[in-house]
């Protein structure tokens, strides 16, 4: 879970400082080219890895390692559904506006502003699971020394 939310946390960050702003130059030469073509791409590396990262997300729910709290997982799993309503919700419709419309200043700037939202909210998962893996990693003793030393 760990891993495939840093990597979903670089994901989001590459196309939220990188793609979506390029696309104000590929776009202008032939916006629907471009767009079909980055939605085929970006099936693996970012659709199937954050669909991977709900499902290992909703399996942490049952198998919690002993040294997390319950609470950390559950705002977990609520941050990565914030972040799938915001994708179903504000961002898909309008990338697919933007794909019958061709570039738009206005709409590529649309897309930036909201998916800050998925972009935090899954940065902000990674973060906690780091902190949830660094209390499972925490060292323990080996032997419970009881309260007279034996």
């Amino acid at each position: 879970c760990l891993a495939l939310a840093w990597y979903n946390t670089g994901a989001m960050w590459i196309a939220q400082r990188v793609l979506f702003p390029l696309r104000a130059l590929a776009g202008q030469a032939d916006p629907y080219a471009f767009d079909t073509r980055l939605a085929e791409l970006m099936q693996v590396p970012a659709v199937t890895m954050f669909s991977l990262l709900l499902l290992v997300t909703a399996l942490l729910l049952w198998t919690r390692p002993a040294e997390v709290p319950d609470w950390a997982v559950w705002l977990g799993a609520l941050v990565e559904i914030l972040a799938l309503t915001s994708s179903v919700t504000r961002e898909a419709p309008t990338l697919a506006r933007l794909s019958r419309e061709g570039f738009s200043e206005a709409l590529t700037g649309h897309v930036l502003a909201v998916n800050w939202l998925r972009t935090t909210a899954v940065t902000v998962h990674a973060g906690l699971l780091s902190w949830m893996a660094l209390r499972v990693m925490a060292p323990k003793p080996l032997l419970r020394v009881g309260r007279w030393g034996g």
